[in-house]
């Protein structure tokens, strides 16, 4: 059915589903969920966002608690309850004092003996985005290894009301320093779409000295983004608030997924979250006003041993236009294609990501 819709009734589906339960995808589709969403129902009375727990009462401080509350996946409201925020210092071109920034660490829970088995994990989020983007996947990684799952400078819930400079260069140059003030040693990277580039960035130019190995899940690297840098505020306010929207955001979610049904009005609040930031609109003009990332001529650069994993349904970067050329310009490189997945393994094959993960590391 999904694949025979036009994008205009797909997107006329997510206005529905974004103003009325009823028409949503999760009631439609509910029996061919995977088991990780159908298992939630009896776990939701058990978890439970915790009012009184520091993290919760952080995330309540910068918009409605009620926002919060409304979330019902359990690794969400999991990640949410262990969010930290710690003061992490920068250059001056980005701030004129240090930046409190929001990342979840999940500790291992066995120590390995092998050196791939202690090097940490940090995972990286797409284009407005943040850390709950891993939510399925960030705690299956912890099981030998520390895993940290930052949110990128000017999304996410990283406190931005005080940060002069949202570019591509600041946002690496905030992500190096988290790097080296919390993770504080070499890591394996892992970037999902947008997050890619900057985790090639990192990789190749930044800092790769902090960078053992790499990992891509569909990946933007050869799509050199060059945004509207002289568009005027009026201008830049409008689309800002189209991206902000719930039908947009609904479209987006649902075209990110092969199987529909995980397309939820849930999920849609959950990527949708960090907008409601105080500091969000403002944020997001100056990226979109500062232009995005050039990364095509650096993949070649990478040295780092490459796992490439892409969602062979992918709808908004086809694994045909991209994964083998990954697979030619790294010296390095493996290519795992997903079978029954889109845009977000992470999301939609979490245990099938994990898996791939763990056999490259081991």
């Amino acid at each position: 059915c999904g694949q025979a819709m036009t994008k205009l009734e797909i997107l006329i589906y997510c206005i529905l589903s974004s103003v009325s339960h009823q028409y949503s995808p999760l009631n439609v589709g509910s029996y061919f969920q995977p088991s990780f969403l159908r298992m939630e129902r009896s776990l939701k009375q058990k978890t439970h966002l915790g009012a009184s727990s520091t993290a919760t009462q952080e995330l309540s401080s910068l918009f409605p608690i009620e926002a919060i509350q409304a979330i019902e996946e359990v690794a969400a409201i999991k990640m949410i309850n262990s969010v930290s925020f710690k003061n992490v210092d920068v250059p001056s071109f980005i701030c004129d004092e240090s930046v409190s920034t929001s990342f979840v660490k999940f500790s291992s829970r066995s120590v390995g003996t092998s050196s791939n088995s202690n090097l940490p994990v940090v995972l990286l989020h797409g284009f407005d985005s943040s850390f709950l983007e891993f939510r399925r996947l960030a705690q299956l990684l912890s099981t030998n290894r520390d895993v940290y799952v930052p949110d990128i400078l000017g999304w996410g819930f990283t406190e931005c009301s005080n940060v002069k400079d949202l570019s591509p260069k600041a946002k690496l140059e905030h992500m190096k320093c988290f790097l080296q003030q919390i993770v504080t040693k070499p890591c394996v990277l892992v970037g999902a779409s947008l997050g890619g580039a900057v985790a090639i960035n990192l990789a190749t130019e930044v800092c790769p000295e902090l960078v053992k190995k790499l990992i891509l899940i569909d990946a933007q690297g050869f799509i050199d983004g060059k945004g509207p840098s002289t568009l005027p505020d009026i201008f830049a306010k409008m689309g800002i608030a189209v991206l902000k929207s719930k039908p947009l955001r609904m479209f987006a979610n649902y075209i990110a997924y092969h199987n529909k049904s995980l397309a939820t009005t849930d999920a849609m609040n959950i990527g949708r979250l960090h907008c409601l930031l105080d500091s969000w609109d403002s944020s997001s003009v100056k990226f979109l006003q500062s232009g995005g990332f050039s990364v095509s001529q650096k993949v070649p650069l990478v040295k780092q041993p490459t796992l490439v994993l892409w969602g062979l349904q992918d709808e908004i970067l086809p694994c045909n236009a991209s994964a083998d050329r990954f697979q030619r310009e790294i010296a390095d490189c493996q290519v795992v294609l997903i079978k029954d997945c889109g845009h977000v393994p992470h999301l939609e094959q979490p245990e099938e990501t994990y898996r791939q993960i763990e056999t490259f590391l081991s």
